[in-house]
């Protein structure tokens, strides 16, 4: 039976209705006219109160770009889209919860990939826009106002992430007291259709017609018994090591890590020559209760998959995953040298300071995105904030509740890396101190 999940809706609306009010500030008749009379030269084009809000309500999301782009360049289609985007924000959250808010829009994102239709509910800054651009988005009509087809179907996919990237973040960030919010944020992070699903289990949503459909319970489960297996495993397997402990727990997690991503590669190598079902099968059965998903532990592709977004989150962990159900050998060397690469971190510098690290190297870095193209430079953005969302998934993986797991994902998500070693640093503070 659905429950009502405890989110902090009257903390979201709040700063909600802060972050309205900071925007309707910038955009006033007042703004525009000292903007006018400085020859149209905004003196503060990004507004840090407004950065502030808009990341605490919207996180790293073109939803966040739509408000600091409006108000930066007074485009009056663009402030009106984004005043009606808060006021029917604010009035659904109210009226039903966070919980029906974020299935809406993951409903409307799903959608649009499914038909190829650009929505209404999409952010119009979710890619880098000329001013002529922006200008056609809001004021033109039909799918032709959204570039391209190429561009078009990037767009509906990207939608299709953000709506899922800020489902994680709000579960996280105004769900501190809902015992479902970790494991709904990692879901969303690893599988997004089930991570959606999840929310079902909120009286709101179910109450508001949601498809009766509660095979993802079985899947939740089946994926959970399975990471618990694996757990027990290493448990019975450590031949006496013991973890050094550094008063925080990053020590242990970090020699599980490297225990786990060993194990791993052995047995994506033992079964490379093996028939083995794709894990998305796997899945399919775990929720349709038929036998296929019986096998041995590490035979399980799915197993192995799950194990391996949790040492490298999905984006760096697509071409192991891949390349092994397609058995491309390049590829999967390539993923194999990923997760060693992601080892000798973890050896030399600790678990906790993996993700920074493994992020800085794939950090295209600002003057790089000076020579790019535009559609070079947007692809790499997109790439870069994947990558820090999928370390954010490994956080939420290994790192216990005991920890800061939520600050520290969500400083991921944000892609936020001086917040995240703050954190760290803190957490390593106050164990010197014990």
């Amino acid at each position: 039976m659905s429950t009502k999940f405890n989110m902090d809706a009257r903390g979201f609306l709040q700063t909600l209705n802060k972050l309205e009010r900071r925007f309707d500030e910038l955009t006033s008749r007042e703004s525009q006219r000292r903007v006018y009379e400085n020859n149209g030269v905004n003196p503060e084009p990004l507004d840090h109160r407004l950065y502030v809000l808009a990341h605490e309500v919207f996180t790293n999301t073109g939803w966040s770009m739509d408000l600091f782009s409006a108000a930066a360049c007074f485009d009056a289609p663009l402030m009106d889209e984004c005043r009606r985007f808060l006021r029917g924000s604010a009035s659904v959250v109210r009226r039903y919860g966070l919980p029906v808010w974020l299935y809406d829009l993951m409903s409307a994102s799903t959608l649009a990939a499914y038909t190829g239709e650009p929505s209404d509910r999409m952010p119009k800054c979710i890619r880098v826009l000329t001013p002529r651009e922006l200008a056609i988005r809001g004021m033109a009509k039909g799918r032709k106002r959204f570039g391209t087809k190429k561009q078009r179907k990037e767009d509906v996919w990207q939608f299709v992430r953000e709506t899922h990237r800020l489902g994680a973040f709000t579960m996280l960030k105004w769900g501190e007291q809902e015992p479902k919010s970790l494991s709904i944020a990692r879901m969303m992070l690893t599988d997004p259709g089930i991570g959606m699903s999840m929310l079902r289990d909120d009286a709101g949503v179910d109450d508001m017609g949601a498809v009766p459909d509660y095979r993802y319970r079985r899947v939740v489960a089946y994926e959970e018994e399975l990471m618990d297996e694996v757990g027990r495993w290493d448990a019975e397997h450590r031949d006496g090591v013991s973890s050094t402990d550094d008063g925080c727990g990053f020590a242990a997690i970090g020699a599980r890590y490297l225990r786990d991503a060993e194990r791993l590669i052995e047995a994506y190598r033992q079964l490379w020559d093996t028939e083995t079902p794709r894990s998305r099968d796997v899945l399919l059965s775990a929720g349709n209760r038929d036998g296929d998903r019986d096998m041995p532990l590490w035979q399980n592709p799915l197993t192995l998959r799950n194990l391996a977004i949790s040492l490298l989150g999905s984006a760096l962990s697509s071409d192991l995953i891949v390349g092994f159900e397609e058995r491309d050998s390049r590829t999967f060397n390539r993923g194999v040298e990923q997760l060693r690469e992601a080892m000798t971190i973890v050896g030399e510098s600790g678990f906790a300071m993996m993700p920074r690290l493994l992020i800085d190297r794939y950090d295209p870095g600002v003057e790089s995105l000076l020579y790019c193209s535009e559609e070079e430079s947007e692809t790499q953005q997109r790439l870069f904030r994947d990558l820090c969302e999928g370390m954010a998934c490994v956080v939420l993986h290994r790192v216990t509740d005991d920890l800061p797991v939520r600050q520290m994902a969500i400083a991921l998500i944000e892609c936020e890396l001086g917040q995240y070693e703050d954190l760290i640093t803190d957490c390593e503070t106050a164990a010197c101190q014990k």
